[in-house]
């Protein structure tokens, strides 16, 4: 990953007041963990893990224009006056980023959650953006080392900013709110998904909910209240609830159940473009949070008018007989049900087509979690089910009744066989862990 710095004279006071080291202004550029990225002026940061040690890239760093190397101690044998030796990159990330965060009057905003964070924080950013000036963390840089090196590229004159917080090891939610110090809250939902590193569902209701524990008393945590996982969690701030229960502060409904694109909200109705429950509920939680700060339903509806599904998360592509949906971002076993659901609403003259590929990081949960999904099939109007990865005889197992089914051994072969079948008015949803790259078969589609 690679940032810019904004505020490039307060980055370089702030490197000489905690490490007497000068750089100026105007030899600053971004900064990076990866030498590949590297541009003129650039600082790059050698991380060690485990199985890796950054450092031993700074020669291609310096070559390619970095102004500074910042290098474990005794991890570097070159001679330049560009290297600054701490004792650990990652504190220094920490340390740095932290100290950097003072700098800024704004308010901070965690979100966090199984499915749908990022998309959440889009529309959210769009809202606000409305009415405030905004800062989002980009892409998916959503990790302990993600989120700190984001904040670089902060600028003075934000007023609010979203932080995305994701967590696939034990505290790493906690690491990073312990940085930002987020005055509001969203958990958009909690569900089986990174088991493998959390033991079960209540390792990953701890995770998430650290983010509710970190706020202030002044502070405020979103409650979707239709998430059992959620609404059961302790924090000290105030809260705000919205789902289809009554006590909730806002509260939606819907004429039809099958119809996520059309719905109210406390009697405010709101037209989605596409009729996906991915986008209704990220749109209901970003609605929720945008009028807690007072902007306008005039200006939510417009941007809601304009809303489009992100590569990888529901995409509508269409082609010339057929339509795609590309679910490929990322799965885990509710995501992969909702989904199908969309896939098994959606209108269409032909046959509806499902792809499935691993779902990773379920642990001792991997075979029931993929069971599941030819269950879910056998109940729906999907035609046929096509699987892929370690678990693909295990997602096909279960289905039943007029749904056909087939394990594939490859992409390729799945690619092939999509091209020979798919026709007028056919719809394949394609879904998969990141690990699975689906969106492969995508570009192999004819």
């Amino acid at each position: 990953m690679r940032i810019e710095i904004k505020e490039k004279i307060s980055f370089s006071n702030l490197m000489m007041e905690k490490y007497k080291y000068f750089l100026p202004p105007n030899g600053i550029n971004g900064i990076s963990i990866d030498s590949r990225l590297i541009e003129e002026g650039d600082i790059f940061i050698g991380l060690e893990g485990e199985n890796f040690d950054g450092s031993v890239f700074s020669y291609q760093a310096l070559e390619r224009g970095a102004s500074l190397i910042v290098s474990n101690l005794n991890k570097h044998k070159i001679k330049t006056s560009k290297l600054l030796e701490v004792e650990s990159t990652n504190n220094f990330i920490y340390d740095f980023s932290k100290s950097w965060v003072e700098n800024f009057d704004c308010e901070f905003i965690g979100i966090t959650g199984s499915n749908g964070k990022t998309s959440t924080k889009e529309i959210l950013y769009k809202f606000l953006s409305t009415t405030y000036t905004t800062f989002k963390t980009p892409e998916n840089y959503n990790s302990t080392i993600g989120v700190p090196i984001s904040l670089f590229s902060m600028s003075k004159n934000v007023q609010i900013a979203l932080i995305e917080m994701g967590a696939s090891n034990k505290n790493e939610i906690r690491h990073i709110c312990s940085i930002v110090k987020p005055k509001y809250g969203i958990i958009t939902n909690i569900s089986e998904a990174h088991t493998l590193n959390f033991g079960d569902i209540n390792g990953v209701i701890r995770e998430k909910s650290e983010l509710f524990r970190s706020l202030p008393k002044d502070g405020i945590a979103f409650i979707n209240y239709d998430d059992e996982n959620v609404r059961g969690i302790e924090c000290e701030s105030e809260k705000i609830k919205f789902g289809s229960n009554q006590k909730c502060e806002y509260v939606y409904r819907m004429d039809d159940s099958k119809k996520y694109s059309s719905f109210y909200i406390n009697d405010e109705h709101i037209s989605l473009p596409q009729n996906s429950f991915s986008m209704f509920a990220n749109v209901f939680a970003s609605y929720v949070m945008a009028k807690s700060f007072n902007v306008k339903s005039k200006y939510l509806h417009l941007e809601i008018k304009e809303l489009k599904a992100p590569p990888g998360r529901c995409q509508i592509i269409n082609k010339k007989e057929y339509k795609i949906i590309d679910d490929t971002y990322n799965a885990n076993l509710e995501s992969v049900l909702k989904g199908l659901e969309m896939l098994n609403n959606f209108n269409s003259k032909g046959n509806k087509i499902a792809v499935i590929g691993d779902m990773y990081e379920l642990g001792n949960l991997s075979d029931q979690h993929h069971l599941r999904i030819g269950e879910f099939i056998s109940k729906t109007k999907i035609n046929f089910l096509c699987s892929i990865g370690k678990y693909r005889k295990k997602v096909i197992k279960n289905v039943k009744g007029k749904a056909k089914s087939r394990a594939f051994d490859s992409i390729e072969e799945v690619a092939e066989y999509l091209n020979l079948v798919l026709g007028n008015g056919d719809v394949v949803y394609i879904k998969g862990s990141r690990g699975m790259k689906m969106e492969r078969i995508i570009k192999m589609l004819n």
